[in-house]
């Protein structure tokens, strides 16, 4: 039987499926390249070798690599180029320890990368695998297996630290990748599925969709969910962070309270700065009413919420998140 990236994804898909596991759909696209790239290639599935579908797919990991003084970038110009020239001495046939056999132990380097995500998962309590935990895992595992000490078997001395870094993950010496892992894991830990922007007199319908959401394991920031970690900051700068930086989307429930408020107006400015920055959708507009908001262009897709019910919307912000269970087939092969 020929080992190919269809049929490990097949049984990853299985795998997952058996145990409940939530993914979103970057997860899969990112298990996919890595798959593709090491069987098209010829490589042994080195965990390492999904740090590149990793920094592609994961804007808010960019946005780490970028803040910890590393080029996101010049990296993945980088990686492509290092797995291209990497001699891996086995093929990829030789690491067909399918995800499905599994077991405390058994088990080659991409599915040691599960059992540390599902160690992850176990302990926040949570059936969610996203792009945050599947990187997590990744430098966990390389923790454990390489612990900081032995940084001096390098024979690079630049890599003899007393941290571990992008650059020792790969391991390739460049300054694109020298972040080190406590600066990503404190980076991303603070970052949310989804921030809610909106005005007080709206609060019932913010509270409701931040509720029910978390209910369904995301990450979302509701300021009644963040009172202690929000006493005493200065809120202008730590909310222009969190809605310019800290979220993968923006629910921002629009209405004529919402235009007249200073601090929704400054929340919105920052989504928008975002928004301009990424190139991509990150404003999610909720219309209570026929309010017009700056920035917000007319041909910008919306939902009207007088014209849907509060369950469909948040059946269409689920849809957008990308989050499915495994047992819909979101790993098969099209």
């Amino acid at each position: 039987m020929e080992i190919t990236p269809e049929l490990m994804m097949k049984d990853l898909n299985d795998f997952f499926q058996s145990r409940g596991i939530i993914v979103s759909r970057s997860v899969v696209d990112i298990f996919l390249e890595f798959e593709c790239l090491c069987y098209e290639n010829d490589k042994y599935p080195f965990y390492h070798y999904l740090l590149l579908p990793l920094i592609k797919r994961y804007p808010q990991l960019q946005d780490a690599i970028q803040a910890g003084g590393g080029d996101y970038k010049k990296a993945i110009q980088l990686l492509e180029n290092n797995f291209k020239d990497f001699d891996s001495f086995d093929g990829y046939a030789v690491g067909e320890d399918f995800y499905s056999s599994l077991t405390e132990s058994v088990g080659d380097s991409r599915t040691n990368i599960i059992r540390k995500a599902f160690e992850i998962l176990e302990k926040n309590n949570s059936k969610v695998l996203s792009e945050r935990e599947l990187l997590f895992s990744i430098l966990d595992y390389h923790d454990q297996i390489h612990p900081i000490f032995s940084n001096g078997d390098y024979i690079d001395e630049r890599f003899c630290t007393l941290f571990h870094t992008l650059a020792h993950l790969v391991p390739i010496y460049d300054e694109s990748l020298w972040v080190k892992f406590e600066f990503i894991r404190k980076y991303l830990n603070g970052h949310y599925d989804m921030v809610i922007s909106f005005a007080g007199e709206d609060r019932e319908h913010a509270k409701y969709f931040a509720d029910e959401l978390t209910k369904k394991h995301y990450r979302i920031f509701y300021d009644e969910y963040s009172k202690s970690d929000l006493w005493g900051k200065d809120l202008y700068t730590h909310l222009n962070d969190i809605y310019t930086y800290k979220g993968r989307f923006c629910l921002m429930l629009i209405s004529e309270h919402y235009a007249k408020k200073q601090w929704t107006n400054h929340e919105r400015r920052a989504a928008q700065a975002r928004a301009f920055r990424n190139s991509s959708e990150y404003i999610l507009p909720l219309k209570l009413d026929d309010t017009i908001i700056p920035g917000i262009l007319e041909t910008t897709g919306y939902i009207d919420f007088r014209k849907t019910t509060k369950e469909e919307v948040l059946e269409l912000i689920c849809e957008k998140l990308e989050i499915r269970e495994a047992e819909k087939g979101l790993f098969d092969s099209e």
